[in-house]
């Protein structure tokens, strides 16, 4: 990814707090004749020794089952909805409209979860990630029912050997102009807008 040195984010806990508050990602794999990609959730984990890992599971009639575990990395994308930023929140008449965002491009290569435990360990991890509330529900479920759900699935898990991290917030603006578009993003009603003001520096 592309990214301008005055976007460029490299404090690791911003990046590991924005992916687990963004769980819902993708995932590149290089393929016979192009890409192919997933949309799936992830669990983040940090290691005692400090190495991460996302979790995630697919079902097994998606094809990138057969691109998983090729030699290389896979790319996994998470983003947040960003906001159209409209000229005339600018003080000068020479600026074009932009789109601030933030971004995280994870690089890794991507392992089997093999044994039930490992795969139950994936799903409560995703499951205390998104939704806790239903623990109590899933911790009710028959083995039965659990067994068919991890037949139907491809489980991985991926060290994370790299990122790319990218908070565009119009830092290349002047404190006016940041000010004009952090007071905007406050009064909208977008929940995507507010994360977006609440990241940005005067």
């Amino acid at each position: 990814m592309f990214v301008p040195t005055y976007y460029q984010q490299d404090d690791i806990n911003e990046i590991k707090q924005f992916i687990r508050e963004h769980p819902f990602g993708t995932m590149i794999s290089n393929g016979e004749n192009a890409p192919w990609a997933t949309h799936i959730p992830f669990y983040l984990k940090e290691e005692a020794d400090g190495k991460l890992f996302l979790y995630s599971h697919f079902h097994k009639g998606n094809h990138h089952k057969n691109l998983l575990f090729q030699p290389g990395e896979s790319l996994f994308i998470f983003k947040n909805e960003g906001s159209y930023i409209s000229t005339r929140l600018y003080e000068g008449k020479e600026n074009a409209p932009t789109w601030n965002y933030m971004a995280v491009h994870c690089y890794g290569k991507v392992s089997a979860l093999q044994t039930r435990q490992e795969q139950i360990d994936m799903l409560e991890g995703i499951i205390k990630t998104i939704d806790a509330d239903y623990l109590e529900h899933w911790n009710n479920l028959s083995t039965e029912y659990i067994d068919r759900l991890l037949k139907a699935l491809v489980a991985f898990k991926v060290e994370i050997t790299r990122f790319d991290a990218q908070w565009k917030l119009s830092q290349d603006k002047n404190a006016q102009e940041r000010h004009n578009i952090i007071d905007y993003l406050k009064k909208s009603n977008s929940t995507h807008q507010h994360e977006i003001a609440k990241h940005m520096k005067p």
